[in-house]
């Protein structure tokens, strides 16, 4: 027993998905700490006069601090269509791995989920990043949102924020392909 709990630990350790995972929650804490603007964002991950989600810039930048292939990072993240692009048909992966769609009870920190803000659109309209799970509810790390800043207030301005979502508000959660990986 002792050494199959040693032998699971060793396995979490060499995973490269959950190391991406750890990586991701880390740079996105580093942005809640020192938000940039959207212009900013837009810049780091070279998207030029292209405009993706703003919240999902953000959630890109960090991917990529995190090891992900830059095509991931300009291409599928920042839109929530074209992560669950697969569900309808359409895909933007070309002959890349997608994503892997992860149910509600199975969502761990570090897994990226699109959720409702105004139900409008069927696969979500707002990119964030799991940080911790308690029960139902998830408390996230997201961008051009109303939330929690670093000083421990409210922030009445659109911002790099901690923000609490009940699963019900999840429209989906995905996981990194490990190929999408490059460190």
């Amino acid at each position: 027993m002792i050494f199959q709990k040693l032998l699971d630990q060793i396995k979490e350790i060499n995973d490269p998905v959950k190391n991406f995972r750890d990586r991701l929650v880390s740079a996105m804490w580093s942005e809640w700490t020192d938000p940039k603007s959207a212009d900013e964002y837009r810049e780091l991950n070279g998207w030029g006069d292209d405009h993706p989600l703003w919240c999902g810039q953000i959630v890109a930048v960090c991917a990529r601090k995190a090891g992900i292939d830059p095509f991931y990072a300009k291409k599928i993240i920042p839109s929530t269509y074209r992560l669950a692009s697969m569900d309808f048909g359409d895909s933007f992966y070309g002959d890349r791995p997608p994503f892997t769609k992860i149910e509600p009870d199975e969502i761990k920190p570090g897994h990226i989920l699109c959720v409702w803000t105004s139900r409008d659109l069927p696969y979500g309209d707002h990119v964030v990043v799991c940080a911790h799970v308690e029960g139902d509810h998830f408390v996230c790390l997201e961008g051009n949102a109303i939330g929690l800043t670093k000083d421990g207030l409210w922030s009445p301005v659109r911002s790099v924020v901690l923000q609490v979502r009940h699963k019900n508000d999840v429209v989906a959660a995905y996981e990194v392909p490990t190929a999408a990986i490059s460190v």
